[in-house]
């Protein structure tokens, strides 16, 4: 599973990178893919029979270059695979921490990792969330959705530190009437605001409008969709502090956080490895593409040229601040938007998205919600078994309740 000499490694990364020279960091990134390919084609049957299916061996990937000879793996066919041809052999199911995907693209994944996999990938988000100001003493307020599944509730390495008052955050369900998530923000005064940004913005508009005194937090920092400058203009009028932006994923952790210099995004190369791809060939600098990842630090479940269904454009390598880091320069994709419904409410999609699956008994591949006028929204649906009918209607009564009887 994942060595401690990786870890070692992540750790010096995050807490070196400044001081390192641009070949430390390639080298690093080389050794670390190296051990990882060489780890897959041993433990894991599905990257094993890809790579001897078009002819690689593990010692043909000599660094993080390489990777590009291994074929793209995409959502449908992680979903589509045994558990025992996805996870390394040794491994405790019993063991893992398992999470799903929030499904913002359609489409929902499980991820299984060690407890030590997760504490690595922890370490970057605590790195850019030190470079954004956040300090272990302040006080969160996550405004965030929330995640069914091991691994989300309060960690035993966790209990002692909020005992010590470090590491404090307090989650908000964004699911809640803007109002509500008010008062209790404003109860807890935070030194920090955190969370889905179209929830985030969605309470500095309520709170402009409304005439709420601005909270003032040292920052917030939003990630999980598309942040646009209208967003983020509600968010920082809304708070009265400035606004930070986080990209990542529940398959890769922290992907990239924003650079307060250039106000790109520098992408966490010591974690994943990144591509832009256009008709299969990496796009040049102010290039669009769809986001290809490597995961150099997930031994339990791996993910090689994982396609993750966003859309990014290509910033400069590295990024002209001076951090050893390349940078995107853009997203363009995974944007959520709220419904307005004809009683007045705006509702999360995410609201419904989590009942639906809750309540199919089938398994869903894809699904999609079209809000077709303000009292009809459409949920389509691609299962791996057609549904009977009465399967259908369960789906259907549990969505009703949040929808009203307005709502077709």
């Amino acid at each position: 599973m994942l060595a401690l000499s990786t870890v070692g490694s992540a750790v010096r990364s995050v807490l070196a990178c400044r001081r390192m020279r641009p070949a430390q960091f390639q080298a690093q990134r080389d050794v670390a893919a190296r051990r990882l390919i060489q780890h897959a084609y041993a433990n894991v049957p599905y990257y094993r029979d890809l790579m001897d299916r078009h002819g690689l061996r593990p010692e043909t990937i000599r660094g993080a270059a390489d990777l590009s000879r291994i074929p793209v793996t995409t959502r449908e066919v992680m979903q589509t695979l045994p558990d025992d041809r996805i996870t390394a052999r040794g491994v405790r199911p019993d063991r893992l921490i398992i999470t799903t995907t929030s499904g913002a693209t359609g489409r929902r994944i499980t991820v299984r990792r060690t407890w030590l996999e997760q504490r690595v990938h922890s370490l970057f988000w605590m790195r850019s969330r030190h470079y954004f100001g956040l300090r272990p003493t302040h006080r969160i307020a996550a405004i965030a959705y929330a995640r069914r599944g091991r691994g989300h509730g309060l960690q035993p390495h966790q209990v002692p530190l909020r005992a010590l008052g470090l590491y404090r955050k307090h989650t908000i369900d964004c699911y809640r009437e803007p109002e509500e998530i008010a008062r209790e923000v404003y109860a807890l005064r935070p030194d920090w605001v955190s969370g889905q940004a179209g929830a985030v913005a969605r309470m500095g508009r309520f709170l402009l409008e409304e005439g709420w005194p601005p909270l003032r937090p040292r920052g917030v920092t939003v990630g999980g969709e598309m942040v646009t400058a209208g967003m983020r203009r509600d968010i920082a009028r809304g708070f009265g502090a400035p606004v930070r932006t986080g990209y990542g994923s529940q398959e890769f952790g922290l992907i990239a956080w924003e650079c307060k210099e250039t106000g790109h995004m520098h992408v966490c190369d010591d974690s994943v490895v990144l591509e832009l791809l256009s008709d299969g060939a990496p796009v040049e600098p102010g290039g669009r593409g769809e986001v290809v990842l490597t995961d150099l630090h997930s031994y339990a479940m791996p993910f090689i040229r994982y396609e993750l269904g966003d859309l990014a454009v290509r910033g400069a390598q590295p990024c002209p601040c001076g951090l050893p880091f390349s940078t995107i320069k853009r997203l363009e994709g995974r944007t959520v938007d709220f419904f307005p419904l004809p009683d007045g409410r705006t509702l999360h999609p995410y609201a419904l998205v989590g009942r639906i699956l809750n309540a199919a008994p089938w398994e869903v591949r894809r699904w999609q919600l079209v809000q077709e006028a303000r009292d009809r929204i459409t949920l389509r649906v691609m299962p791996f078994r057609p549904p009977r009918p009465e399967e259908i209607r369960r789906v259907e009564e549990a969505v009703r309740p949040v929808l009203g009887p307005a709502v077709s």
